[in-house]
């Protein structure tokens, strides 16, 4: 028997391994070559902090001009149930820009020594309604939250320069707090008022610049 013929078996179970080894690599390789690559990262707001951006329709509104004009340091000055006053005012943006916050604080001050006079008013942006909406805390009670005050949040539909906002108390009654700013004085008018317009009114007073 010569050489060859010994080793025709061995040369024939080697080619046989090799296509078993090639048969068994195939489907790993086909399936390496199509494995999907990691998914891009969410451009989406949810995912982006700096995408924290009001809506086009609530910069109409909430970033009107007009707010703009209210925003800074002020002195008011002007009668308020009868009574000469002189408060402190500031004014400006909150919550990522999606509230404009007035602060007053009157100089007066009570027996304790304590301001006679403290208000937090959020005015924000009714979408639905095209319109602007005011909620107005003071210390004349603590009840702005409560169930009888849940339908105290005044409502305003800008006229020009003018935001004349209208609430209504537990009971119905009408509220009219306007605020008007003069631009040729820079300063701002508030007035308040009841049921009969035509009476005196509640509250008359000037904001202008510290």
């Amino acid at each position: 028997m010569d050489i060859a013929s010994l080793l025709r078996p061995t040369a024939a179970i080697a080619r046989l391994l090799a296509l078993l080894l090639v048969a068994l690599l195939a489907p790993a390789c086909a399936s390496g070559s199509h494995r999907p690559h990691a998914a891009p990262p969410d451009p989406s707001p949810a995912h982006d902090a700096s995408a924290r951006e009001l809506r086009p329709d609530q910069r109409v509104g909430l970033h009107h001009p007009l707010l703009d004009d209210m925003l800074g340091e002020w002195v008011l000055r002007g009668t308020i149930g009868g009574d000469d006053v002189v408060h402190d005012v500031t004014v400006d943006r909150v919550l990522a820009d999606g509230y404009v916050r007035i602060h007053e604080l009157s100089r007066e001050r009570d027996a304790t020594g304590a301001p006679a006079y403290e208000a937090i008013v959020f005015i924000g942006w009714d979408t639905p309604n095209d319109r602007y909406t005011c909620l107005w805390l003071d210390t004349t009670s603590g009840e702005g939250l409560s169930e009888a005050y849940r339908d105290s949040v005044g409502h305003a539909v800008r006229d020009g320069d003018t935001l004349p906002f209208l609430f209504r108390f537990p009971n119905g009654s009408p509220w009219h707090t306007t605020f008007t700013y003069d631009r040729a004085a820079d300063t701002w008018a508030w007035h308040m008022i009841g049921d009969d317009e035509t009476a005196e009114p509640f509250a008359q007073v000037t904001l202008m610049r510290k």
